[in-house]
């Protein structure tokens, strides 16, 4: 068949169109209803031969209907238009019985290998979608190489939600933060009343610093799932770090008022109301936040904080210097300790904590003292 006449089915069937009929199939497979699902793969192919994840999943249905030449057969038509993806692969070992030189080639690590078998194809499972390898491998820690088949697998199944989730996730445990917002923004087009992935899109905004972008799609999530403590609590630090630090006081005091027993809120409003120099209120509520969590150190250094800006030099001693044994590795209260032995005349114990400080922001990224 010329290009022409594979454009010509490939138009056929628009992508709303396409995506309809493959979870259609997908549908029929997960119920076991093979021939309704072999039949709905074949007529999506004839009329959309360039949506490879149809060829795999209709392999997956005719392995699981006994028919396994035929399985066979569309597993390599798959692999051969689109090589990356790691489930056809692992697909046409457990039907042969024995690992292809490509399958050794991509995992040399025998045990690996093994695992992903093991996992990623589950006995008796009707429908194992083309993200599970990627899961699987990022569940052993191996976050480039699942990054590396989650993009594979995305591009033969751009309609996947799930995947782009997953995708979304694994960037932003990477921190490449711009390509998780990327794969969330995918999902909420996908799936727009998917409140989980607006959240997650409004997480990965916030480690980029767009905060108009976070607030967006933190409202999203929230007018979708309602008002939810660890949603408000985010959408107050958009907020903050907008900044507007009235609406962020307001979305600290919600998420106050549905979680009591969470010491994250009052500490919040701690620090926000020292960015309006509004003491006596900022030390209730960072006192609040300590009442409900005494091992809080954030509240312990920005308490520690506010006793300084007070000039009370030995209770923001003993605050900040609890704060560093509680967390040792939280910058900000080396920071702020070292301007309190400054102050105090410590000048070596002073040098010693700002050259901690900044230590730690070097390895951390963290070179925001306020």
């Amino acid at each position: 068949m010329g290009l022409p006449a594979v454009l010509a089915l490939a138009a056929a069937l628009s992508d709303a169109e396409a995506r309809e009929q493959l979870q259609r199939a997908i549908s029929h497979q997960r119920e076991r209803r093979w021939e309704e699902a072999a039949t709905d793969y074949r007529e999506l192919l004839r009329e959309r031969p360039d949506v490879v994840a149809a060829r795999v999943y209709l392999a997956e249905t005719l392995w699981r209907s006994g028919n396994v030449a035929d399985a066979r057969a569309e597993l390599s038509a798959a692999t051969s238009a689109s090589p990356k993806p790691l489930l056809p692969l692992l697909l046409l070992a457990r039907m042969d019985g024995s690992e292809s030189q490509e399958l050794a080639h991509r995992l040399p690590d025998t045990s690996v290998r093994a695992k992903l078998l093991e996992n990623a194809l589950l006995e008796g499972e009707a429908f194992v979608p083309l993200e599970r390898p990627a899961i699987v491998l990022a569940s052993m820690g191996d976050i480039d190489r699942a990054l590396e088949d989650y993009l594979a697998a995305a591009e033969i199944d751009p309609w996947n939600v799930d995947l782009h989730r997953h995708l979304g996730a694994a960037f932003f445990k990477a921190s490449r933060n711009v390509e998780a917002a990327g794969a969330f923004g995918k999902a909420v087009t996908l799936e727009p009343k998917d409140a989980g992935s607006w959240g997650q899109l409004g997480s990965s905004c916030l480690r980029l610093q767009w905060w108009d972008k976070a607030i967006e799609a933190f409202e999203k999530a929230r007018a979708l799932s309602g008002d939810q403590p660890g949603g408000l609590l985010a959408l107050g630090y958009a907020y903050e770090r907008k900044p507007d630090f009235e609406r962020a006081l307001s979305f600290y005091k919600r998420a106050g008022e549905l979680s009591p027993a969470w010491a994250q809120p009052p500490y919040r409003m701690g620090r926000t109301l020292m960015k309006l120099d509004r003491r006596e209120e900022a030390e209730r509520e960072l006192k609040r936040a300590l009442e409900i969590d005494s091992n809080l150190a954030e509240a312990r250094c920005f308490l520690g904080a506010l006793y300084l800006e007070n000039r009370d030099l030995v209770s923001a001693t003993r605050e900040l210097e609890l704060s560093v044994s509680l967390s040792p590795r939280y910058a900000k209260a080396h920071f702020y300790l070292g301007q309190a032995y400054l102050r105090a005349g410590r000048r070596e114990d002073a040098t010693a904590e700002l050259a901690r400080y900044e230590q730690i922001t070097r390895e951390t990224g963290d070179i925001d003292p306020n």
